[in-house]
C-alpha cells in the first residue's frame, strides 16, 4: 500500500507509530506540533520530507537523515517563552 500525506498538520497529542514493512509511507511538508513519533529501529528509509517538528518527541529512533530529508526540529512555542507585553 502507498500512503502519502502532504501538507498535514498534527496537533500536540498526536502519536505516530511507524513499524517495518514493505508499504510505502511518506509525510511531505507536514507540521508536527508536539506529540510523539515512534519509528521502529528496523526502519531504514526516508519517509519524512521537508517537515517541521516543533517540540515533537522521537522514541526508538531520533530525527536523522536515516528517516528524514530537509526536515527541521525546533523547541515548542510556549507562553513562558514569549516576550512580556504590558497593556495599559
Amino acid at each position: 500500500m502507498d500512503l502519502i500525506i502532504r501538507d498535514g498538520w498534527f496537533a500536540s497529542h498526536t502519536v505516530v507509530d511507524v513499524g517495518p514493512g514493505d508499504d510505502r509511507l511518506a509525510f511531505e511538508r507536514c507540521t508536527f506540533m508536539g506529540g510523539t513519533v515512534h519509528v521502529d529501529p528496523e526502519v531504514d528509509r526516508q519517509f519524512f520530507v521537508a517537515c517541521l517538528f516543533q517540540g515533537t518527541t522521537f522514541t526508538a529512533q531520533s530525527l536523522s537523515p536515516r528517516i528524514s530529508t530537509d526536515c527541521h526540529w525546533q523547541p515548542p512555542n510556549v507562553e513562558g517563552a514569549m516576550p512580556r507585553v504590558r497593556i495599559s
